[in-house]
């Protein structure tokens, strides 16, 4: 596993001293730039913004924005699209949390937000990122599309590839296999 940017103690919060000051928010300053919150289609960079951490009795409650600036391939040309996606935390760490609703009170004096904040990012993440609304996808006239029916196997006419597709042309499927025995 890669390990991160930022110090080892940043976004982790001593549970001790908080509940000495119960019922008033500490905030937390998060500026992390992970390097393991990816999904197929994107990548977060860094995580920035302040979260609100309350303990009450028996919980800790989260709160606060994060921005998220990400990375990925643009679904239409391709190439390199970025962003920032705020995201609004409000999450509860409780003893017998809940499957999918809190998160698990720990069990040490530490309370590591990273997790919590990685599965946020995660749920968050572009699953289709666009580099711009005005992107039209690749410049039709660098990769011309021929779709008429009337093109007979005398034709010269010879079409130029997007290079970046060239992985597709080694794929073989069953119906182009011969199935004579």
């Amino acid at each position: 596993m890669s390990k991160d940017n930022s110090a080892s103690t940043d976004l982790v919060i001593d549970i001790p001293s908080l509940f000495r000051n119960a019922g008033s928010f500490e905030p937390v300053e998060c500026q992390w730039s992970p390097s393991e919150i990816v999904t197929s289609y994107s990548s977060a960079k860094a995580l920035v913004g302040v979260l609100n951490v309350e303990a009450l009795t028996e919980k800790i409650t989260v709160s606060g924005s994060i921005d998220i600036h990400w990375i990925g391939p643009c679904r239409r040309c391709l190439e390199e699209a970025k962003g920032i996606t705020q995201i609004f935390i409000q999450e509860i760490f409780e003893h017998n949390a809940a499957e999918g609703e809190t998160f698990e009170f720990p069990s040490g004096e530490k309370l590591d937000l990273k997790p919590m904040l990685t599965e946020q990012t995660l749920l968050s993440l572009p699953l289709a990122p666009l580099c711009s609304d005005t992107c039209e996808g690749p410049i039709d006239t660098e990769f011309p599309i021929d779709i008429s029916q009337n093109q007979t196997s005398d034709s010269k006419q010879i079409n130029k590839k997007d290079p970046r597709w060239e992985a597709l042309d080694v794929l073989k499927f069953d119906d182009d296999q011969d199935h004579s025995a």
